[in-house]
């Protein structure tokens, strides 16, 4: 380096350096890639066609959307709703199915031992009828 230069001329020295601003541009600036793409298919002249979405997303009357908030608003709403999924599906994978402390083999279902007849009312006693005594209304 000579005496008043402050970087490094190589070649791997200056794509780090390029790389480290572009990364600290984008920390900077997070939302300016998706607010940029969205302009760009703003300013399309024929108008272009409604944006890929995931499953659920998809089913949504998009066309309807872009008549209620135009093609830049129903972009903003379908790249939303797609960033609101993708993060609740992360959330529902990080919880455990079955938890490590809980016992493999836990009864699903049990014998109850006194029937429920006999909790709800302990000294009525079932009154079995036959079809013939009971009332018809």
């Amino acid at each position: 380096m000579g005496e008043r230069q402050r970087a490094c001329g190589k070649a791997e020295c200056q794509t780090a350096r390029r790389q480290k601003t572009q990364a600290d541009w984008r920390k900077r600036n997070p939302d300016y890639g998706i607010a940029w793409r969205l302009d760009q298919r703003a300013a399309q002249t024929p108008p272009p066609e409604p944006l890929r979405l995931p499953a659920p997303l998809k089913q949504l009357p998009w066309e309807f959307a872009k008549d209620q908030f135009g093609a830049q608003g129903a972009d903003f709403i379908g790249i939303m709703s797609a960033l609101v999924l993708r993060a609740a599906k992360d959330e529902i994978r990080r919880i455990p199915l079955i938890q490590r402390d809980f016992p493999v083999d836990f009864p699903l279902f049990r014998k109850r031992p006194v029937p429920a007849s006999r909790i709800l009312n302990p000294e009525r006693r079932t009154m079995h009828l036959q079809f013939h005594q009971l009332d018809r209304r």
